[in-house]
């Protein structure tokens, strides 16, 4: 594309008079190849705009630039160059073959963008994006926080960082849990903790605050007028106790309730003080504020991301079996925003089976549960991971685990007799706690997970009670004429054959059901499943079982049929 093909495209968009070739630094900066200016009018004001687009266009969306900003009243979503913040990129689904349909559909989003902010329709905006405005300040540093939000002035603990570029700060609510994040988060060889008092100001919802333009200098004055003109008589009263001892610098964390429901954070900085009491309350001082902009990394903040928001960040799951299925099921749990996760399993992850593990080759020869503990504390900041390195029979009967403080228990052994033995002990110990059992059949045909002594009827015995000893939940028909084992090299490399795939299907059904028990969504036993590829599984010349062929409507409406009557556990056996 030709600067002469965009400028047809914009002029065949119809959107702007006067057109004409644009070049400024700004396009550059912006990662811009070509710039087309026009005017246009709006409210009976002429706008002069830009339309830019990098050489990847149109696979990408057009940047728009207002550039006699100073003929408006001050935008929303207009930044100092006259960037106009219309969209988010993944929003928009372009027509790639109508690069004049592209300009024209974006540019009837940039009209409304300017027009809402002249109407006043949309002036929260200032405050809803003030972290963009607050880290255009001059001198602005940046800092870390791990703050329990509150609505009352509380004493902070702060680290200074030592960086290569520059200093570094790291702020925590007054906790040995938010001071700990510490070790977390930083490289705590480079940066030991060392760490001095703040404070924490939440001002009162709906605040008028500064607005910062860009690169202005904040004053000591603007700083007084943020807090003391937005706090409460309850905390400008704390504030005035907690700063009653002045000393050579000080952090301020303030927290601007936003009027979409969200908090921003930002610091100030007193440095060098000097004076017999706190700047902000000395007539005439001239001690320099420097400006912070915050990065959030509290729990409450980053796990909203997770799909489940702080719904169940209280909940505590135990896992046990820390194999395939068991080390993607407590990656899954924390990732969805259950963070506190503990693991039983005494045996070591070998190097043969590290592809299919999600702890991989560097855990090899660790034991399964210390090395899942190991990638998840170090992989997420805010996972609470126990480990327990015992079989899980050896753990009941030493009395190792207390299983009064889970919400749920996960079973991932893999091994039936064994899961037997535990739903046995379940029933009658902790009748009424949520115990899932996950497993899959051999080759990826499928996996399943039973949700179980939630009600009465159905438990993972029921699945056992026939003949055979075969699970009929399985989608492997009984009877089958060998082994699903296999061996590359003797009894010593033998396994049954599934992939990483397969298991983490399973293991994200598992947690999937985890989530809807804790939102009481689930209230019966029942078992669900997933169906894979059974093409290898035939040509290996094993039965698919009849529950195989059912459609995914017929195994819902059977999900809690499998009960047996005579069942020793659950029924009258």
């Amino acid at each position: 594309m030709t600067i002469q093909n965009f400028k047809q495209y914009v002029d065949d968009a119809c959107i702007l008079s006067n057109t004409y070739e644009y070049q400024n630094p700004a396009l550059a900066k912006r990662g811009l190849a070509f710039g087309v200016a026009g005017e246009m009018l709006i409210d009976n004001v002429t706008a002069k705009i830009v339309v830019g687009v990098p050489e990847a266009f149109p696979n990408c969306t057009p940047t728009f630039f207002l550039l006699n900003q100073e003929d408006f009243i001050r935008l929303p979503h207009v930044e100092h160059d006259g960037y106009i913040c219309y969209t988010h990129n993944d929003t928009l689904v372009l027509d790639i073959d109508n690069e004049p349909g592209i300009i024209a559909g974006c540019f009837e989003l940039v009209i409304k963008t300017l027009k809402d902010g002249i109407d006043r329709k949309n002036n929260n905006e200032f405050y809803n994006e003030y972290e963009a405005y607050w880290r255009h300040l001059k001198d602005v540093s940046a800092m870390f926080a791990n703050i329990i939000l509150s609505e009352d002035v509380e004493v902070i603990k702060y680290s200074k960082l030592k960086d290569k570029e520059k200093e570094l700060f790291f702020a925590v609510s007054d906790t040995t849990e938010r001071m700990n994040s510490y070790q977390r988060i930083v490289n705590v060889k480079d940066n030991p903790a060392q760490y001095f008092n703040g404070l924490y100001i939440p001002l009162k919802k709906g605040a008028e605050i500064l607005i910062p333009n860009f690169n202005q200098e904040l004053t000591l004055e603007d700083a007084k007028e943020l807090i003391f003109k937005n706090v409460t008589p309850y905390n400008e009263k704390k504030i005035r106790t907690a700063l009653s001892k002045t000393k050579l610098e000080d952090l301020i964390v303030v927290d601007f309730p936003l009027p979409n429901g969200n908090h921003s954070l930002f610091g100030l900085r007193f440095k060098r003080i000097n004076h017999a009491t706190h700047p902000l309350f000395t007539p005439g001082c001239t001690t320099n504020v420097i400006p912070y902009n915050i990065k959030r990394v509290d729990p409450e903040f980053m796990l909203i991301r997770g799909g489940n928001g702080n719904s169940f960040i209280d909940k505590r799951v135990l896992v046990i079996g820390g194999g395939s299925i068991g080390s993607a099921i407590a990656e899954e749990l924390i990732k969805a925003a259950v963070v506190n996760v503990d693991v039983v399993d005494k045996e070591k992850l070998e190097i043969d089976n590290c592809y299919r593990h999600n702890c991989g080759f560097r855990y090899v020869n660790k034991k399964k549960a210390e090395a899942i503990k190991e990638k998840l504390t170090s992989y997420y900041p805010h996972s609470n991971v126990n480990a327990f390195n015992i079989a899980i029979e050896d753990a009941i009967s030493k009395k190792k685990i207390d299983f009064s403080i889970y919400d749920a228990v996960v079973v991932a052994t893999g091994n039936a007799t064994v899961n037997q033995f535990l739903m046995k002990f379940f029933i009658k110990e902790i009748p009424g706690k949520s115990v899932l059992f996950s497993w899959l059949d051999p080759y990826g045909v499928g996996g399943h997970c039973l949700v179980s002594n939630i009600s009465e009827s159905g438990c993972y015995q029921c699945l056992y009670t026939n003949e055979a000893s075969h699970n009929i939940a399985s989608f492997a028909a009984a009877n089958q004429q060998r082994s699903f084992v296999k061996n590359i090299s003797g009894c010593g490399s033998a396994y049954v054959p599934y992939g990483a795939l397969d298991a983490n299907q399973t293991a994200i059904l598992t947690v999937r059901k985890i989530l809807d028990v804790f939102a009481g969504k689930e209230t019966i036993n029942a078992v669900y499943s997933w169906k894979g590829n059974n093409e290898l599984f035939l040509k290996e010349g094993y039965n698919l079982s009849e529950r195989f062929r059912q459609t995914t409507d017929q195994l819902e409406a059977g999900k809690s049929l499998f009960h047996q009557p005579k069942c020793k556990l659950c029924g009258k056996g």
